[in-house]
């Protein structure tokens, strides 16, 4: 009896220590399981190409914005000369200021959309309103400051205005800091930011060479309305590009105050 005893007491022992071995070396983990830190890429091995493939997730919604505007511009082209110093110039030029501040918030919303997912004209229009009073105060607020140091000197207007690509959409996305959100998103993007900011700059220099060579030819009001429908296509994709760059980035990623997208 007192062998057995001794041998079930040491077997006891024994097993009690592997089993709190195991208790003390298993890893912990947190409620909900582990989490993935690495933030998912929302482009490809371009911005560019990302960007123009995602037009065509909302290519309904984009072709009624761009269209609209054109025509827009296109009826007060018609209806004002625009070399002439009178009332109806300013009107005009007002009028035209306000489609095109129309157009690229709804640009800017849907171009957030092509990433977080898809949205209804309905969404488009009850967000964009939402947003209307910040993006309005950031986009004036850099235009002015553009002008501003255009008009003292061109080249610190042309910097400020390349060191800006983010603020117009971080002001959609409901960033009040949309001038910090813009920067910190250039600091986690800065290569590809670079790479982006040089091909925007081709293709915006592309675009007026284009349009002013049809001008020769055509007249002000066609001019107008194919000028417009190209200038919005081009500033649509390039948003988009630089919506899915902003999104990349933990500074940009959506949040629950971000503008409200279905799931793609």
């Amino acid at each position: 009896p007192t062998v057995l005893h001794r041998f079930c007491h040491r077997r006891a022992k024994a097993e009690c220590e592997c089993v709190v071995s195991r208790t003390i070396d298993a890893p912990i983990t947190e409620p909900g399981g582990p989490k993935d830190t690495l933030k998912p890429r929302v482009y490809g091995f371009s911005v560019l190409v990302t960007g123009f493939a995602r037009l065509f997730k909302q290519p309904l919604a984009f072709a009624l914005v761009i269209v609209a505007n054109a025509a827009v511009q296109g009826l007060l082209t018609h209806w004002t000369i625009l070399t002439t110093d009178t009332p109806e110039f300013y009107f005009s030029a007002i009028l035209s200021g306000i489609s095109l501040l129309v157009c690229f918030a709804f640009i800017c919303r849907l171009a957030l959309a092509t990433v977080d997912g898809k949205i209804t004209l309905a969404q488009m229009a009850r967000s964009t309103t939402n947003r209307a009073g910040l993006f309005l105060l950031w986009v004036l607020a850099e235009l002015a400051a553009i002008w501003v140091l255009t008009v003292l000197f061109f080249w610190p207007g042309l910097i400020f205005m390349l060191v800006i690509p983010f603020v117009a959409l971080a002001a959609m996305d409901g960033r009040r800091n949309a001038l910090g959100t813009n920067f910190r998103a250039i600091r986690e993007r800065f290569g590809r930011y670079l790479v982006t900011m040089v091909f925007w700059i081709v293709i915006m220099l592309a675009s007026d060479v284009l349009i002013g060579l049809g001008s020769i030819t055509l007249s002000p009001t066609v001019v107008a309305v194919i000028g417009w429908v190209y200038k919005g296509l081009v500033g649509a994709w390039l948003t988009c590009a630089f919506a899915a760059l902003y999104r990349s980035t933990t500074t940009g990623a959506a949040t629950t105050t971000s503008a409200d997208a279905t799931t793609p």
